[in-house]
């Protein structure tokens, strides 16, 4: 890996690379180890093992996975990141991170209940993404963006040429299977490999600037009539949700309006993955409206709206696309957020976690670094991962403490009631840097906004 580091970060040694991606070739590895992939099995939903609806994992030859990941998920990133990409993908980028699409939808959130713009979320996420990729498309816009013919030609003959093998519980399969002459040819690029991510994020960008050049998404001015929050969607990889706003004469047309153009929209979106060889999972696919019953003063925030959207697939069949309410959250991006704002489902779902992470610790009997080892890398990224983008009461924190303190404070051997300013001040301050909640989502939201302030052009404009 040392090696292969070395090579990529010299240019004038990037025609090594391309021998090293064709020495299988050269030599006439046919059945080299390169040519290797063994298959894992793993289960989406614990306890469901239907074989559609298992994840299959690649596991390629690491020389030949380490070679993608610095030809794709280095250079052709950072090839990619100096042309004009959208800012509406965020995944398999470097340094955007799942809640920074989180992060915008909220705030479009909150301006649309302070303004009380009416706006429609449609969520949705592409069916065995990776699975479905086209290689002849992948091995086009990679060269777009400064991939050489050759490294292609060389991946896709390896990937042509891959004898694949079954591994479950029980062992790797004696019988394997490989694309033969004659056969069809097999669409999808092996998720596991080292470029599939990259290539996905730099593709799915013809397609957002596709949805954005054909429909109007969401356009939320400053009240000074300068910048605006304009988007149509927030991707991370699969995961697209898309936000629709218009405005007719008074708040119950606007409503009509905004579900009609959001219907026009969603459609556009669906059409655009189906010409790439991708497919949307209207059983997954789910809208919400944010908008207002004008019958109370002040105006109060519609539950349910009483209109459905239909989406079509490729074969004209339609979908009823299902929605919920405005106090649901959606589950997407690793938090929970509703487009009225409340926590409430957020707290409950941590809290959960924390009991159940806490009622397996109980009963074992661990030493203190064991027990911290556990407290820092296991249990605090779990719970605390949204606190940058929620706003947890000062009751819900300590209730988080609550939940946490009676296991992991036995296990730590530190008395429970220890005085709160020795238990939570940092070591450099004579404390025990014991971890409180509510100071965690200070520190996380305030650094969160600091950073997108300062280096985040969109979301700190937002």
């Amino acid at each position: 890996y040392t090696i292969w580091k070395t090579i990529a970060s010299d240019p004038r040694l990037a025609s090594y690379m391309t021998i090293m991606m064709r020495l299988p070739f050269m030599y006439g590895f046919k059945n080299d180890r390169w040519t290797k992939c063994i298959d894992v099995m793993l289960e989406k939903k614990k306890g469901i093992r239907k074989i559609h609806q298992l994840r299959i994992i690649g596991l390629l030859e690491a020389d030949f996975n380490t070679a993608l990941k610095l030809f794709f998920a280095k250079h052709l990133v950072s090839n990619a990141e100096t042309t004009s990409l959208t800012e509406e993908q965020w995944g398999g980028r470097p340094f955007r991170t799942a809640l920074d699409p989180a992060l915008r939808k909220m705030l479009a959130f909150d301006y649309s209940r302070v303004m009380y713009v009416t706006l429609l979320l449609f969520a949705n996420d592409a069916t065995a993404c990776f699975d479905r990729m086209v290689p002849a498309i992948s091995t086009i816009i990679a060269m777009k963006y400064g991939v050489t013919p050759e490294v292609m030609i060389c991946r896709n003959k390896i990937m042509a040429d891959m004898e694949h093998i079954i591994r479950t519980s029980h062992g790797d399969s004696s019988l394997t299977y490989r694309q033969e002459s004659g056969d069809i040819c097999l669409n999808g690029e092996t998720q596991g490999k080292g470029d599939v991510g990259s290539l996905w994020s730099i593709e799915s960008q013809t397609l957002l600037r596709a949805h954005k050049a054909l429909h109007d998404g969401i356009s939320l001015p400053h009240v000074d009539g300068g910048t605006a929050i304009v988007k149509n969607n927030d991707s991370y990889v699969d995961d697209t949700d898309g936000m629709t706003s218009r405005w007719d004469h008074d708040l119950p047309s606007s409503i009509v309006k905004t579900i009609k153009h959001a219907q026009i929209g969603a459609q556009i979106w669906t059409d655009l993955l189906d010409g790439s060889g991708q497919s949307i999972a209207f059983h997954k696919s789910m809208w919400q409206l944010l908008g207002f019953d004008t019958s109370t003063f002040p105006p109060s925030i519609i539950d349910l709206a009483p209109h459905t959207i239909t989406l079509n697939d490729r074969q004209g069949a339609p979908s009823l696309i299902r929605q919920i309410g405005s106090n649901q959250p959606n589950p997407a991006l690793g938090c929970l957020l509703a487009p009225t704002g409340q926590q409430i489902s957020e707290f409950n779902h941590r809290l959960d976690q924390l009991h159940q992470l806490t009622a397996r610790i109980r009963p074992v009997k661990l030493t203190i670094l064991q027990a911290y080892s556990i407290l820092q890398p296991r249990i605090l990224p779990k719970i605390t991962f949204s606190m940058a983008v929620t706003s947890l009461s000062d009751d819900q924190c300590r209730r988080l403490n609550t939940a946490l303190d009676p296991t992991m404070l036995n296990k730590l051997h530190i008395n429970q009631h220890a005085p709160k300013a020795a238990l939570y001040s940092s070591l450099s301050r004579g404390g025990l840097d014991y971890p409180s909640f509510r100071i965690i989502q200070a520190q996380k939201g305030i650094l969160t906004l600091m950073k997108h302030l300062r280096f985040d052009s969109t979301i700190g404009n937002d």
